[in-house]
């Protein structure tokens, strides 16, 4: 059964048979054999920030001779190891996307409209994702060559702790990247997979299999083979792709095989104006880069993007900023306010997230030279909510930590803090309890970064193909009924929080824009008059700072006009 809004797709198998086909077969296994090797290297790279920091300091007494050679020499041995990991993944995962641009999605488009140039996309955001690591590496590997090449000395505190965090970055953005990787690949094979077993008969597909196999460049992943496994390698990606260009040199020409020069990038063959301007620091973005002047009314809609980019990057930087587990009463004012701004953004984007797959993604499907379109974006909320799932348990976790598993923002939260802080000042945290919450903390950190990459990724993408789709194929009367019927979906409360939030994020000219396309989809109902009334007091106050404290994760408090706003509200969709 299929959703509102959801295309149907092709049964996975041929009725009667139980065997997966060809390019399932051939899909799962790289998708198997990946994300193994990330899984492995997030873990090594988590380590590896872990052995640095219990390298020992003794500031009286520095290690000479044979002991400061072992420890600078094994530092160096283990960032070495996890450059050349890193660099076996890319190189092989890079020479998978070029050959699936080349042979997979051409041949699918040609038979499916509307499907490949999402998935074409999303290789364009993962090489920025992949740069992020890179450079976390390379900066690694500049402190290790300080020192004469010995790297920070076990005694340089600075040195080492900008080491740890350089290799803690890495593992952050690799964890990221193992996360949009994971969704990429698991759309592919519950978007891509049918659409392929519905669009091509048995014999095609192993030839397309075959044709994929030819295109990879072996100039790009033979010299990584060729120095051989390191330690820590997993084994079946390697397998995989050493097998991959056997089968490619038996059925070609040396030539045919390499004819790729080494220097060569994936995204050299796809078109990418545009796309690097709109690079983020975890990168994602392959949109605009800014909001441009409004040219319809659901423009605005898509004016809640830069919103969302500023509050996943303000998410990000409080998580990275929390206060010591010992400094109980600011971290644990800091843990209530972040997880108010959490709890208020999640509760917008899944507004956002719900107005969408209901109206505009149907829109879209319901004209004809646009089916298809939408689905992998119905897919993306889909896992986005579970990644959402997994900050809100590390928030938990984390109050509990600090005693705050009871407090729901009824009680006098200062002198709880208070209390806590006399309580614990005496004594020194059990290093097991530290440890715990750190690891917690960890966790936490690598669940916000997923987040912000993988819904900067999202964003940009609709804005790269979705937005234009309006512009292009909806006139503003037909924009201003969807909008309309949005406003009336929403509510007034929720929708009175959005627009507080939003309008942070936008120009004078763009509120003023923004505001009267509001006007003009819901004229004459009961919501224009309390849009009216709102908006008036809302420009009164000014831009006090908030949207995303305790005051917004209070239900009602402070949000709601009135009571006949919802009604209001609801009367701008029946209008």
């Amino acid at each position: 059964r299929t959703r509102r809004g959801e295309m149907p797709v092709a049964p996975k198998r041929a009725v009667g048979s139980s065997e997966p086909s060809a390019y399932e077969r051939f899909h799962s296994t790289f998708q198997a054999a990946v994300t193994q090797e990330l899984e492995a290297l997030v873990g090594d790279l988590r380590s590896a920030a872990a052995r640095v920091a219990d390298l020992p300091v003794n500031l009286s007494d520095p290690p000479r001779g044979d002991v400061a050679e072992e420890a600078s020499g094994s530092l160096k041995a283990l960032v070495d190891e996890l450059v050349a990991r890193w660099g076996f993944v890319l190189a092989t995962y890079r020479a998978h996307v070029a050959a699936e641009d080349e042979v997979v999605l051409p041949a699918l488009a040609a038979r499916v409209s509307n499907v490949a140039h999402a998935y074409e996309l999303e290789h364009e955001a993962e090489d920025s994702l992949f740069d992020g690591i890179t450079q976390a590496l390379d900066e690694a590997v500049e402190l290790i060559a300080a020192n004469d090449g010995g790297g920070p000395a076990p005694t340089d505190a600075e040195g080492r702790e900008r080491l740890q965090g350089a290799i803690q970055r890495a593992a952050r953005t690799a964890h990221a990247t193992k996360t949009a990787l994971a969704q990429h690949l698991a759309k592919e094979a519950a978007h891509l997979v049918p659409l392929m077993d519905g669009a091509f008969a048995p014999d095609e597909q192993t030839a397309l299999v075959e044709r994929f196999i030819a295109s990879v460049p072996a100039a790009w992943v033979g010299p990584v083979l060729a120095r051989g496994p390191t330690q820590g390698e997993q084994g079946p990606l390697r397998t995989l792709i050493a097998s991959w260009l056997a089968r490619g040199e038996n059925g070609l020409s040396d030539d045919d095989v390499s004819g790729k020069s080494e220097g060569d990038q994936p995204a050299a063959k796809r078109s990418r104006s545009g796309a690097d301007a709109g690079v983020s620091d975890h990168g994602g973005q392959v949109g605009r880069n800014t909001i441009s002047p409004a040219v319809g009314p659901i423009d605005h809609i898509f004016q809640f993007h830069a919103a969302l980019r500023r509050e996943l990057s303000r998410l990000e930087s409080d998580v990275l900023a929390l206060p010591k587990p010992e400094e109980t009463a600011k971290r644990a004012a800091a843990l209530r306010t972040l997880e108010g701004r959490f709890v208020f953004f999640w509760g917008v984007y899944r507004a956002h997230s719900r107005s969408e797959d209901e109206l505009v993604f149907p829109a879209l499907e319901n004209k004809d030279e646009l089916h298809n379109v939408s689905h992998s974006y119905t897919l993306d909320h889909e896992h986005e909510a579970e990644l959402f799932v997994e900050v809100d348990a590390c928030l938990r976790d984390l109050r509990e930590h600090a005693g705050l598993a009871g407090d729901e923002g009824g009680v006098d939260g200062e002198k709880v803090h208070d209390a806590m802080e006399a309580k614990c000042s005496d004594r020194k945290m059990d290093p097991k309890t530290r440890a715990a919450i750190m690891e917690v903390e960890r966790r936490l950190q690598a669940a916000c970064v997923a987040v912000k990459v993988c819904l900067e990724t999202h964003v940009a993408r609709e804005e790269a193909e979705l937005w234009p789709l309006f512009e292009k194929h909806f006139t503003s009367a037909e924009q201003g009924r969807l909008v309309g019927l949005i406003i009336g979906r929403t509510g007034a409360e929720v929708l009175q929080s959005m627009l507080s939030w939003q309008r942070k994020a936008l120009t004078e000219e763009e509120k003023a824009a923004m505001i009267g396309s509001m006007r003009d989809a819901s004229r004459n109902t009961r919501f224009a008059s309390w849009l009216e009334t709102w908006w008036s007091s809302e420009e009164q106050t000014g831009n006090t700072e908030g949207g995303g404290g305790e005051d917004d994760v209070q239900g009602s408090k402070g949000v709601a006009a009135n009571d006949g706003a919802n009604d209001g509200a609801n009367d701008g969709a029946n209008d």
